[in-house]
């Protein structure tokens, strides 16, 4: 799928696909086509090792679009910021509770 992606933006913006806004993130994205690739032909061939646990970790680096897909979509944006703010209230919300509880426990038994 990614392939056949990056083929139709490489024949979409041809020379500004490397050269372009986004020449980053295209180069990006080409790399990890292409270590997959890569990675495919080695382990088809032998045991490739070292090499495919670099191959591996930088393929996992392709989650990194998603920040791509967040600079632009401003209410995502502000949504992905609530939950984390929201997410360090909500630990000490469950550190009280869970003081309460123990509290509770202490005093019943």
């Amino acid at each position: 799928f990614f392939t056949i992606e990056l083929l139709l933006r490489l024949h979409a913006r041809g020379r500004r696909f490397f050269v372009g806004v986004d020449k980053g993130w295209n180069l990006f994205d080409f790399f990890c086509v292409a270590m997959s690739y890569i990675e495919i032909l080695i382990s088809a061939v032998s045991d490739g090792g070292a090499f495919l646990l670099v191959a591996r970790t930088i393929r996992i680096l392709r989650i990194c679009r998603i920040i791509r897909v967040v600079k632009f979509l401003s209410q995502l944006r502000m949504m992905w910021y609530t939950m984390l703010s929201a997410l360090s209230l909500l630990t000490w919300m469950v550190c009280l509770l869970v003081m309460i509880i123990y509290m509770f426990a202490v005093c019943l038994t």
